[in-house]
């Protein structure tokens, strides 16, 4: 008994704090390709403020996850996953040496840089990745992408045990799924033309 009163005080005393938690969304979501790729584009909204930025330089590891989804959209049946990417982009700041690692987690790609705002890009800004051999897809199709982002570290101040009772989990936040403009590839009228993307404007 003593513990649910317990439970249920501790409750009353975050929920203020939850209605001032961080609200990160997608935005400018862009699907384009090159000459065998669909690329896409987008941009992280809303992670940073004083105490994410003030935690980085602390030293704080920072990790933006990154989930897009390929979908063929179906008129009548359920939509259909065709493929799933993941991402992890990472900055770790170095006191002693005054600058950033930025990386992504398999180390891939990584660069240094003494430019918080290198870093902040490096996190935000998801610029024209390659998704899928866009020339594999099938002709007069519609597709769209979906993409979120989840936090992970360094990012908020929930603590134990109120991470536990409100699910935030091992301070990690999440933005709703954001949605692509859908399209269609389009067979050209030149047979040794490749096809092309074309926004679906029906």
């Amino acid at each position: 008994m003593r513990l649910k009163i317990l439970i249920i005080l501790l409750a009353l005393v975050i929920l203020p704090w939850k209605s001032d938690a961080k609200e990160m969304f997608i935005s400018d979501i862009i699907v384009s390709h090159d000459e065998r790729n669909l690329l896409f584009y987008c941009t992280l909204e809303g992670l940073f403020d004083r105490e994410t930025i003030g935690n980085i330089y602390k030293g704080v590891e920072l990790s933006i996850v990154y989930e897009m989804e390929l979908v063929r959209k179906r008129e009548i049946w359920f939509n259909s996953s065709d493929i799933t990417i993941q991402i992890t982009r990472s900055v770790k700041y170095s006191p002693l040496k005054k600058e950033f690692l930025l990386y992504e987690k398999d180390l891939s790609s990584w660069k240094v840089t003494n430019k918080l705002s290198d870093a902040k890009r490096w996190l935000t800004e998801v610029e024209f990745i390659p998704i899928y051999d866009y020339k594999s897809l099938e002709l007069a199709e519609n597709y769209f992408i979906t993409v979120g982002a989840r936090l992970e570290g360094g990012g908020g101040g929930i603590f134990f045990p109120f991470n536990y009772l409100f699910f935030v989990g091992n301070n990690q936040f999440e933005t709703e799924r954001a949605f692509s403009d859908s399209f269609i590839i389009e067979e050209t009228v030149e047979p040794e033309q490749k096809p092309l993307l074309q926004e679906d404007r029906r």
